[in-house]
């Protein structure tokens, strides 16, 4: 009894267990499904998220591409309004130096002084010009015929150009004091042909200097004769001299107040000395030098030296 119990526990065990390992081996309707999708059973591609888009990229992508249009636009106008104003500068730049021109012309105008002006300047000149024996009868501030001849002379004697202007170098050389030296000391007439002045001279100190015109070695025609029209160079000493208007006896003109020192050749007054030779042979000054000659004396006897 004991031993037909145990039998059947046995077989009923081995039952339970077949039917377990049977259970095992088939899969149910339920089972959980493989790691591989549907979709890679089938071949597909998932999706990339990445590429996925969403309004909210949408606006961000747009907010950004308005935000590079702006920063462009603002840097061509940033662009734009600094090349108008370098233009702006380089006009004013050019403008400040053609200003600057302007004045530099103005200023150097007013540092000339040329026939015609008055003033304080003119003046100044002047008085400058009878210091050191210029032939101004009055710093009168009028820069007329007598201060043209003067300021002539001067420019002669300094080497300048004889255009009667007194500009930046000839104002120099006034200031600088230039004046003619005797050349033969004592006192009497000097007559300097290469520089075309005529120089009064006292203890060998020149007292007066005059612009002057000689012969200027043209030939000329007078009453069927031909001359030429020179100064001859020498020491002579005035012989004759007439006070008032001697007509010349060749028709050549009138000499104002003559002094004769050899030939027909003299120191004579004229309203025509200009800044080169012009003469026939005499030795031309002003009508005014010529009045300043005779007050100084110059009589017959006084020494004239032409060089």
């Amino acid at each position: 009894m004991t031993a037909g119990t145990l039998g059947a526990v046995a077989l009923v065990a081995t039952l339970v267990a077949a039917s377990s390992s049977e259970a095992q081996e088939t899969p149910s309707d339920t089972a959980a499904p493989s790691s591989t999708s549907s979709a890679e059973r089938s071949g597909a591609a998932a999706p990339d998220v990445a590429l996925v888009s969403t309004p909210d990229a949408r606006r961000a992508a747009a907010q950004e591409q308005a935000a590079d249009r702006r920063a462009a636009a603002e840097a061509a106008k940033a662009a734009e309004e600094a090349e108008a104003a370098a233009r702006a500068e380089a006009k004013a730049a050019a403008k400040a130096a053609a200003k600057a021109k302007a004045e530099a012309e103005r200023q150097a105008r007013l540092a000339e002084i040329t026939p015609g002006e008055q003033g304080e300047h003119v003046a100044r000149m002047q008085e400058r010009l009878r210091q050191l024996g210029y032939q101004v009868t009055s710093a009168d501030g009028v820069y007329g015929a007598e201060t043209w001849q003067a300021v002539v002379a001067f420019q002669k004697v300094a080497g300048l150009g004889r255009d009667a202007v007194v500009g930046p170098a000839t104002q120099k050389a006034l200031d600088d004091g230039v004046v003619p030296v005797s050349r033969y000391g004592g006192t009497g007439i000097e007559v300097d042909l290469g520089r075309q002045v005529l120089l009064v001279v006292e203890n060998g100190k020149v007292i007066r200097t005059f612009n002057a015109a000689s012969g200027n070695g043209e030939s000329y025609e007078a009453l069927g004769a031909q001359y030429v029209a020179h100064t001859p160079s020498g020491s002579f000493a005035v012989y004759r001299q007439v006070d008032g208007i001697r007509e010349s006896s060749l028709d050549l003109g009138s000499m104002y107040r003559p002094k004769y020192f050899t030939g027909a050749i003299a120191v004579h007054g004229s309203p025509s000395i200009p800044a080169y030779p012009a003469s026939h042979g005499c030795i031309r000054v002003s009508n005014t030098a010529m009045d300043w000659i005779w007050s100084w004396g110059a009589s017959v006897g006084t020494p004239v030296h032409v060089y």
